[in-house]
């Protein structure tokens, strides 16, 4: 969970242009050690994001699906490689920033965001809700 999710918790909160306030994290029946959960944000501007990381879904699913609503638009990312605005096929470049990453850290421009941070603490917490600790 803290290895994958937090890059889509990072995504969410991005897109929102906001802090996360409210988190809540779900894993299904007997499902914790499948790494099959369920993360619900919210955020001050008003803002929902719904996270469900399937570790048993059929392997045809595609692996990262994202879906954003609002303002009377749908926007969907596939798997990174296409991007559908209001059902109309958008040529983007495929990818997942990895080179661009390893570029910035090569060259020191790679920083620890607060938004980074933010990430952590959350994922951190969601971590002790799982545990009952939380």
């Amino acid at each position: 969970m803290l290895g994958e999710i937090c890059h889509f918790v990072d995504l969410c909160g991005a897109l929102a242009s906001d802090q996360s306030v409210v988190s809540k994290a779900i894993a299904g029946p007997g499902t914790v050690e499948h790494d099959t959960y369920h993360v619900m944000l919210e955020y001050q501007d008003g803002s929902t994001a719904s996270i469900l990381y399937c570790a048993d879904a059929h392997v045809a699913t595609a692996k990262e699906y994202v879906e954003v609503h609002g303002g009377g638009h749908t926007a969907i990312i596939d798997n990174f490689r296409s991007l559908r605005i209001d059902g109309e096929k958008i040529k983007v470049a495929a990818g997942k920033g990895h080179s661009e990453g390893l570029r910035a850290f090569r060259t020191e421009s790679w920083r620890v965001s607060p938004g980074s941070l933010a990430t952590t603490e959350l994922m951190l917490s969601l971590a002790d809700q799982l545990n009952g600790r939380g």
